[in-house]
């Protein structure tokens, strides 16, 4: 298993390329990345010490995935990540058209959308932390990316990060009310949370056109997460993720920006017919 794992790390550079020539290929190393992160997941090595070897070989494939994916978006071969990469742009573009306008409006400074004095709030676990724009994200930006979900079912979450990770307002499945309980809130209220981890770190500083990452969560879903930079005023802000599984069909919806003078109004396109079967 290790040597299997370790072997796909080794692609070169120039492997990569010769990948890129063909979408079926990268489409088998991203399964090949799940089933390596979650057999380790589920204790299918045979000792603790071989899982820092293994957890090491998953991430240098999960990094040749996504240098594949990224010479495959620059070539015109279609990959299964497309429409999801499409559903981003659309949602980025989104938030910065309701972030920009609201700032014209009044509706909030552009020092406070920017504040990083993040302040934890009390009596939390995980830490959440509270600052000068979340409670104005949390009115602006349910109706986009709630309306998002609904529109592509095989997401499993949708929003807006900022450049450190911090997720301000959260999919509403995941914002039920603290029940004090650490695994429940570790599930259901994900909101307000500083996700800092090599993939959540990564998600709101990226500031290339997007970045596919393959990982396991807190909770030990397999996921893959793009993420489409957002900036406002011309200042990289973060950017808006999209999750979902790797066996997930991709089968997405396009988002436009909201159009008038009330950000809040950001709407969705109704959903692309399914290809008809040849």
């Amino acid at each position: 298993f290790l040597g299997n794992i370790e072997s796909s790390a080794g692609t070169s550079e120039e492997e990569i390329q010769q990948i890129a020539t063909a979408s079926r290929e990268h489409v088998a190393t991203t399964h090949i990345i799940a089933d390596a992160i979650s057999q380790i997941r589920d204790s299918m090595l045979s000792t603790e010490t071989e899982l820092p070897r293994a957890a090491g070989s998953a991430m240098v494939l999960a990094e040749r995935a996504e240098a594949i994916y990224d010479a495959l978006a620059g070539s015109n071969v279609e990959t299964s990540h497309d429409e999801m990469r499409k559903v981003a742009q659309d949602a980025a573009k989104a938030v910065q058209r309701i972030f920009t306008e609201a700032i014209a409006a009044g509706q909030i400074s552009q020092e406070a959308l920017f504040d990083r004095r993040y302040k934890p709030i009390p009596n939390t676990n995980p830490q959440k932390h509270s600052t000068k724009f979340d409670a104005f994200t949390d009115r602006v930006l349910p109706v986009l990316q709630e309306g998002i979900l609904a529109a592509v079912p095989q997401l499993a979450y949708a929003g807006a990060v900022d450049n450190n990770g911090y997720f301000p307002t959260h999919n509403k499945k995941f914002s039920k009310p603290l029940t004090g309980n650490y695994d429940t809130d570790l599930l259901n209220n994900r909101t307000k949370r500083i996700f800092n981890d090599r993939t959540g770190a990564r998600c709101g500083a990226n500031t290339k056109p997007f970045l596919l990452q393959t990982y396991k969560r807190d909770t030990g879903e397999v996921m893959h997460d793009l993420t489409v930079p957002i900036y406002v005023a011309g200042r990289h802000w973060g950017a808006f993720r999209v999750g979902y599984r790797s066996s997930a069909p991709v089968q997405a919806a396009r988002i436009t920006p909201a159009s008038g003078p009330a950000p809040a109004k950001s709407r969705l396109l109704t959903e692309r017919p399914a290809p008809k079967s040849k």
